[in-house]
């Protein structure tokens, strides 16, 4: 049994030890962390790149939308969105007489443009003249795709509604080659199988994202070869339809959630994208949830600090 003095130098010594083992580890850390930056790699900032696209790519913005306080399908919705580290902005298309394709929800300039008349109804120059509340006047695709086509982080989720205009998907394959947008930055939302094959058979290397009313649509999707990605609303997003989904080799999506909670669950249950008029909460939310931790993201990348 030791005695009181033999105690006492024992634990100094361990004392000691641990103060200087502490040393060495923090100088360890800061000594490999130099080589690491000397070579070109700067953990902290690659860490940052990483959560960036980790937390943003299962987040759309939905018409464009950061956080709701900003007019639908306006560049000043999408720039707030794309701000706020979103990726993934979506245009809703309508067609004019002309056949051209223009960027709203609503097949009406009624609400938006204050202005009582379909678009198919109405020409390019007159669609042209149409403002918004914050001044804006109404975009073309076109347009929407050459004012962010430089920004690569930019991903453009497309809406086509074949019931208004069946010759949507032709000129929207036309757009896209004209404005040279490249497939990987594009995702081409339907409602119909038929829209999804003519949009394979077109473009056979985008993303298709079929979008489902209900529960016998949604298992019929997941089960058709054109669909990429199966999106039914937010009541169907729950577990047992998410693993049938990757069971069948499809991304699973749904629409729309807003609220801390639904974001949240999403989150848990293993979504892989939703539609959100919050893209600054979501984002912020799975970079908390989803996103791994900093030394994660070491151990994952094989680094020994």
């Amino acid at each position: 049994m030791m005695n009181n003095k033999t105690l006492i130098k024992y634990l100094r010594a361990t004392l000691v030890f641990s103060f200087f083992s502490i040393l060495v580890l923090i100088y360890l850390y800061f000594h490999f962390k130099a080589i690491y930056i000397k070579r070109g790699i700067n953990l902290e900032s690659q860490y940052e790149a990483y959560i960036s696209n980790c937390s943003a790519k299962h987040v759309i913005s939905h018409r464009g939308s950061g956080a709701s306080d900003e007019i639908e399908h306006t560049f000043a919705a999408y720039d707030q969105a794309i701000a706020s580290g979103s990726h993934y902005i979506e245009q809703d298309l309508v067609s004019s007489k002309e056949g051209t394709l223009w960027v709203s929800h609503d097949p009406s300039a009624q609400r938006i443009f204050h202005y009582n008349k379909l678009f198919r109804d109405m020409t390019d120059s007159e669609i042209q003249k149409l403002k918004t509340a914050n001044n804006e006047h109404c975009h073309r695709l076109s347009e929407v795709f050459n004012h962010y086509k430089k920004d690569k982080d930019v991903n453009f989720v497309v809406e086509v509604r074949t019931k208004w205009d069946f010759n949507q998907i032709p000129t929207l394959v036309k757009t896209i080659n004209e404005c040279k947008i490249p497939i990987s930055r594009l995702i081409i939302q339907c409602w119909t199988k038929e829209d999804a094959a003519r949009i394979k058979k077109l473009l056979p290397k985008v993303r298709t994202l079929f979008l489902c009313g209900n529960q016998q649509t949604f298992e019929d999707a997941t089960k058709d070869s054109n669909v990429d990605i199966v999106a039914p609303q937010e009541h169907l997003a729950y577990p047992q339809n998410i693993k049938f989904a990757h069971k069948h080799n499809k991304k699973f999506c749904t629409w729309t959630i807003d609220s801390s909670a639904q974001i949240k669950q999403a989150i848990k249950n293993g979504v892989d994208y939703y539609f959100t008029n919050y893209s600054a909460k979501a984002i912020d939310y799975e970079k908390i949830y989803r996103c791994p931790s900093f030394k994660t993201f070491l151990k994952r990348n094989h680094y020994k600090i």
